[in-house]
């Protein structure tokens, strides 16, 4: 199950993005989110991307299946084929990802 995903230099993020499960302080509906004994967390069930046009929705989606092919392809031929941050003027600008898990 993921719990966190944080990602820069990537399409149109370049600073260190985060898309987190994690529930904040949340007493009315409590009883549906998924608890954790063992980290303490609760975590929630389902997330939505929303928000104005041209504002990283999909770029944001298409990180997560570049870090899922990534993971799951067992050996990429060739050179990973990576989208650096679209605006920087760096020759060799290092993207990040990092994933937290319940593993």
């Amino acid at each position: 199950m993921l719990i966190e995903f944080k990602f820069s230099n990537f399409l149109s993020y370049d600073e260190i993005t985060t898309f987190s499960m994690v529930a904040g302080k949340e007493r009315t509906n409590s009883k549906t989110l998924a608890s954790i004994s063992k980290f303490r967390l609760k975590l929630l069930p389902l997330a939505a991307i929303y928000g104005a046009n041209a504002s990283g929705k999909s770029n944001l989606i298409k990180a997560l299946d570049f870090l899922k092919t990534l993971v799951t392809t067992p050996r990429l031929k060739g050179k990973i084929p990576l989208q650096n941050f679209y605006f920087t003027e760096d020759k060799n600008p290092i993207s990040k990802f990092e994933i937290s898990d319940l593993n």
